[in-house]
């Protein structure tokens, strides 16, 4: 097997700033590709499968109603499958992220961002589908001005904000523990990190 594949894609869009304050732009893609990828949970390594072809849409928006306020929105689908009809483990059907930010009030920028992952198959047949997560991040900006001669800000990002209980990483395959008497097919998840903080002092010179 070559160690890179043939892939041929196709992406066509459309982008208007029709309403005021408003930027929105739609886009439909195709992809094929001569060979795709897929996870082997047992081995720990991914092995070549059968050739693919991906489709899907993507609808973007960004709006600014007044200096002060930004939202951003964000939605795709795709359709994925082998060239056999089968589905390609892990790839998920859509995803979306929705952000509202204030800008530059007294110094001061905060943004509140949406970002949710949809279901996916976990097994080429379908008969197995991850769990979909949802999740909310929160960052907080204070310009500080020159502090020793440059120009610094301080921020704090809050992720997961509500500590929601979702996984990063699924899949499904055969594992045996000890005890066990023959392998078993099950999920095997990483869980995504509780609420957690980061403070961040950044300065320009």
């Amino acid at each position: 097997m070559p160690a890179l594949v043939p892939s041929t894609g196709l992406e066509v869009g459309l982008r208007t700033q029709a309403v005021s304050g408003l930027q929105s732009s739609v886009s439909v893609w195709g992809l094929r590709s001569a060979s795709e990828l897929v996870y082997i949970g047992d081995a720990g390594a991914t092995e070549a499968s059968l050739a693919s072809r991906r489709r899907g849409i993507e609808f973007s928006n960004r709006w600014q109603p007044v200096p002060w306020f930004l939202f951003d929105a964000d939605i795709a689908f795709s359709h994925a499958r082998l060239n056999d009809g089968s589905r390609i483990p892990n790839a998920i059907d859509r995803v979306a992220s929705v952000a509202g930010t204030l800008k530059n009030l007294q110094g001061w920028t905060a943004s509140l961002q949406w970002r949710y992952l949809g279901a996916g198959a976990l097994a080429e047949d379908n008969s197995v589908r991850s769990l979909p997560s949802s999740t909310f991040n929160l960052r907080a900006t204070k310009a500080l001005g020159k502090v020793l001669g440059a120009q610094a800000s301080v921020t704090l990002d809050v992720f997961n904000l509500f500590d929601r209980k979702v996984n990063d990483i699924q899949y499904f395959y055969e594992s045996q523990v000890p005890g066990e008497a023959a392998p078993v097919a099950d999920r095997h998840v990483h869980p995504a990190e509780p609420r957690n903080l980061r403070l961040t002092l950044q300065a320009s010179f």
